[in-house]
């Protein structure tokens, strides 16, 4: 599993990094209003599919895992197609982006839904093997293509996401060919429904809400503005990414442990916070004892404008790997819809926060009020648990 998040962390790194040294800061900002709606789309097919599976079908045999998934696939296209029309109009609503690059963007989704899929699939029939394959293949064949569009000089926004969605068409393939998903009617009606609609109502009311929030920033203040606050996100990436590591790794095991005791499922759940964020501490430790020059060489003119966001970048993200831990106790216990009652309070938060922020002081007040507000709903959602733990006693 760790050797799995690592390559996932490094083509996720790689891509960012590529593109903004080969690209000007406004280029890259364009480039970035893709990667918001690209992590959106992710997440609500993730949601609406991929964690159904894994929660549902953790701790089954290979076969039902197999059927399982060959049953969803109809599922997940008809999602793929609405989230493919729905990315290409977000990005031509907020401006600053050619029709092309809308296009290609939005095309790039429909097979990095798939890819994610197999992934989850794998991960909930701890085929380790086939996820490292899987983000292999999509490190690979994504690093190239960027690196000769690099050296041809036809690096821009549109040919850059030309080749991440044949990158990750590629791994999706490859995806089949290693899973071989079948439909045999082995009960894979039942693995959707009311409860992938939960978990993507609330996927938006939290991480959605924060990706959203981020296209205020190019609204507001100009696509520079928001490569700034992705620059920022880029160096602070290895982080975000280990918190879906532990998300992954953390979800299933707390999913088992749930069926014996609600209590070991907590306990479970608490340990892999707890432990991640102690490894965001110490990567941001790391961070910032790097000399600007090393950034500048990794994400070129976007550093000068997104040094001073890491700060709160940084806080950012350890306070919400603080709150991962009720969030996983919550939805392995069977607790989804409380889970989504604590995203419905923390939403106004966060939406406060972002709007102040950004209409006070630009990409920098929007990067302190996301930092204030995810603190608060660190403190929501423990409090949720607490609740939930004087319940059940």
């Amino acid at each position: 599993m760790a050797i799995d998040q690592a390559i996932f962390s490094a083509t996720s790194l790689l891509m960012n990094v590529q593109v903004a040294k080969a690209v000007t800061t406004a280029e890259f900002g364009h480039f970035s209003t893709g990667t918001l709606a690209f992590i959106l789309a992710l997440g609500l097919g993730r949601a609406l599919v991929g964690q159904v599976v894994v929660i549902k079908c953790s701790g089954e045999d290979r076969d039902f895992i197999r059927a399982a998934a060959g049953g969803q696939l109809p599922r997940l296209s008809a999602i793929a197609l609405v989230l493919v029309v729905s990315v290409f109009c977000v990005l031509l609503a907020i401006g600053g982006n050619s029709i092309e690059m809308s296009g290609i963007c939005a095309l790039s989704v429909a097979p990095m839904l798939f890819q994610d899929f197999f992934r989850m699939v794998a991960l909930a029939a701890r085929a380790i093997r086939c996820l490292i394959g899987l983000d292999a293949a999509w490190l690979v064949v994504q690093t190239l293509l960027l690196t000769l569009l690099d050296v041809a000089g036809w690096m821009d926004s549109a040919n850059a996401w030309t080749a991440i969605g044949i990158s990750v068409l590629v791994s999706a393939l490859l995806g089949i060919a290693m899973l071989k998903p079948t439909r045999t009617g082995l009960r894979v009606h039942r693995l959707s429904g009311g409860f992938g609609l939960t978990l993507a109502s609330d996927f938006v009311a939290s991480s959605g809400l924060s990706v959203g929030l981020s296209f205020l920033v190019p609204v507001l203040s100009g696509p520079s503005a928001l490569a700034a606050v992705r620059s920022a996100q880029t160096a602070a990436a290895p982080a975000q990414v280990l918190q879906m590591a532990v998300e992954s790794a953390v979800l299933p095991s707390a999913a088992r442990a749930a069926r014996s005791s609600h209590r070991d499922a907590v306990r479970v759940a608490t340990l892999g916070s707890l432990l991640g964020s102690l490894a965001v501490v110490l990567y941001f430790a790391v961070c910032f004892s790097v000399p600007d020059r090393y950034w500048v060489h990794l994400l070129g003119d976007s550093w000068t404008v997104g040094r001073e966001l890491l700060p709160a970048i940084a806080l950012r993200a350890l306070f919400a790997f603080i709150s991962i831990g009720p969030v996983i106790a919550l939805r392995s216990t069977g607790r989804a819809g409380r889970a989504l009652r604590a995203r419905l309070v923390t939403t106004p938060v966060l939406l406060s926060g972002a709007v102040v922020g950004v209409s006070l002081d630009g990409a920098f007040g929007f990067a302190m009020g996301i930092a204030g507000a995810q603190l608060a709903a660190a403190l929501i959602w423990w409090s949720m648990l607490f609740k939930m733990s004087r319940e059940g006693r």
